[in-house]
């Protein structure tokens, strides 16, 4: 593995074989046949890494990590994605350059917001202030708008999700829309998250209800207790229309505290709730993964 990780820090390896080592050295990590020590000792090859496929990768590994890792993992993830990240937005820049590629504007979006997400003070003085763009009408590059508004609701507070509710009231755009119900699912506050369930069950158009809870259930301050709300909400949630449904009970069982995967059949048979019987299996395999995450991330 040094030996490869070398090839990777000296980019004699391919995109493609550099992604794929960093990708199955984590997926062991998540079969319990890898520590997430080694696996995060092996990202130091990836220093001098620009290529869209293994940091995207990894910033999506370590998102997952972080989600169910105990305290003190935790802090060691953080670090090894901001140390990773603020690295790689110094090399692109923090914002849009002409002519670059639509892969650098897409890893420039993923990093900015997961490197908020990990406590970047660096990145957050810059999205803060085009956060501040955002809400003064300034213009802010529509390829990093996602992140911005994330950013922004990460660290919001009551206001911060009225002028959401405005902005979303007033857009003619869907694309906007849609990335404003992804923001609202990333604040911390218990009271504003209940308005954003509620917004989402009364007044969030049928095809995008799945966006704010897909955006609650990778929401550490949320996404543990969102089974519970599934369950008070059972007879709302189980008239959208399936599909959206579907990615419902998808998002959110799998975060879940639930003790036993077959807790779920059973609540399902005994509300007589309709989901297809592969989307069940599927996501309580990704329930039992998880578990098994938080109990390797744990030691």
């Amino acid at each position: 593995m040094n030996k490869l990780g070398e090839e990777i820090k000296h980019q004699t390896l391919p995109p493609e074989d550099r992604w794929g080592l960093e990708n199955d050295l984590y997926a062991l990590v998540k079969s319990f046949d890898e520590k997430l020590e080694t696996y995060l000792d092996f990202l130091k090859y990836y220093v001098n890494e620009t290529d869209f496929l293994p940091l995207s990768s990894i910033g999506d590994n370590l998102f997952n990590a972080y989600l169910f890792a105990d305290k003190q993992n935790r802090q060691t993830i953080a670090q090894t994605g901001i140390c990773l990240m603020e690295k790689l937005l110094l090399t692109i820049g923090y914002t849009a350059q002409p002519d670059e590629k639509h892969t650098v504007g897409s890893l420039r979006d993923q990093y900015l917001w997961q490197s908020v997400f990990f406590g970047s003070e660096k990145i957050g003085v810059f999205t803060h202030a085009e956060f501040n763009k955002l809400q003064n009408n300034e213009p802010v590059h529509p390829d990093m708008i996602k992140s911005i508004m994330q950013a922004g609701a990460l660290t919001g507070n009551l206001a911060t999700f009225e002028w959401f509710m405005q902005r979303i009231e007033n857009s003619v755009s869907e694309h906007d829309r849609t990335n404003i119900l992804s923001a609202i699912g990333c604040f911390k506050d218990d009271e504003i998250i209940s308005k954003v369930k509620a917004l989402t069950l009364n007044d969030v158009p049928p095809r995008n209800q799945s966006i704010p809870i897909a955006s609650m259930a990778v929401n550490p301050s949320v996404m543990r207790g969102l089974w519970d709300w599934y369950k008070s909400e059972k007879d709302v949630i189980a008239k959208f229309h399936p599909l959206i449904h579907e990615r419902v009970f998808s998002s959110i069982v799998p975060v879940s505290d639930i003790p036993d995967p077959d807790d779920v059949r059973v609540f399902l048979k005994q509300n007589k709730i309709d989901i297809n019987s592969d989307v069940i299996e599927l996501t309580l395999e990704r329930l039992m993964i998880n578990q098994r995450l938080k109990k390797n991330f744990s030691k």
